[in-house]
């Protein structure tokens, strides 16, 4: 299974890419836990200026939860992963945006 989020740096900006085109690049709670490590492990680097999130392919940026997985395991599971992602993240995203100006962009899947 290749990696559901893939992570490019180049000088000081990094592209976070949910990796699953043909669900539309739905979040299975394996994704919303990668996407929360790296928010976090790139919220602490000094030499970032701006962190660019994308989907990949172009039928969709992000269809939302995968409720493939909700249906699939204990329902409470994919509620309980975006509410450690928000959490965990935000303390991530707050020392990144602490240390320098907000730089936030969009782009199509």
């Amino acid at each position: 299974m290749p990696d559901e989020v893939l992570t490019r740096v180049a000088g000081c900006v990094a592209a976070l890419t949910i990796n699953r085109p043909e669900p539309r690049n739905a979040l299975s709670p394996s994704a919303l836990e990668a996407l929360r490590a790296e928010f976090v492990r790139l919220g602490s680097d000094p030499e970032l200026c701006t962190i660019v999130l994308t989907g990949e392919g172009d039928r969709a940026f992000c269809c939302g939860a995968d409720v493939g997985f909700s249906q699939a395991l204990e329902f409470p599971r994919i509620p309980l992963t975006i509410n450690l992602l928000t959490e965990d993240s935000a303390e991530g995203l707050q020392a990144f945006r602490e240390k320098r100006e907000p730089n936030f962009r969009r782009r199509q899947g």
